[in-house]
């Protein structure tokens, strides 16, 4: 399936004799160039040393929940353009579960590997974490469980 994308030219006429020339772009389109960027951003990221993160530990935290944001803002209007909607929430709920069940084994990896200092707020926190992340991954569990079955409804509650 070709999909073009329309760059367009309108000139606006407004009451009096004020003239002014827009040009249109499409959101999904701005939408698409801000998730690639986004991408590159959290690849560079991943790509430099770990002593630049630890140094800059909150800048880069920032950096990367900021382009979490921006793909969770953009991905759905970008795949939405290419994909049926059921299709798209597939797609993203089958990310989701991936992340979620990485994330929950990572948890657990740092508890068995920092057992040891099992006494420790920080431990404590990532026992927290870890709880969290599990129940995440079982509710995203439940509802790509549902999503397969079929047993699935997209209501419009505006």
């Amino acid at each position: 399936m070709a999909t073009t994308t329309t760059v367009t030219r309108r000139t606006v006429t407004t009451a009096g004799t004020t003239t002014s020339s827009t040009t249109v772009i499409p959101l999904w389109t701005i939408k698409l160039i801000c998730a690639v960027l986004s991408v590159v951003v959290l690849i560079l990221i991943f790509i430099q040393k770990a002593h630049v993160w630890q140094g800059f530990a909150s800048t880069f935290i920032f950096i990367t929940l900021t382009c979490g944001f921006i793909l969770g803002w953009s991905i759905q209007a970008v795949l939405t353009r290419f994909l049926a909607f059921y299709r798209v929430d597939v797609v993203l709920h089958s990310i989701i579960v991936t992340l979620t069940v990485i994330s929950t084994i990572l948890c657990v990896l740092f508890l068995f590997n920092q057992r040891d200092y099992s006494r420790s707020d920080t431990y404590s926190y990532m026992v927290g974490i870890t709880v969290c992340m599990s129940i995440s991954m079982l509710i995203t569990f439940l509802l790509i469980g549902c999503l397969w079955r079929g047993n699935y409804a997209i209501v419009d509650t505006h």
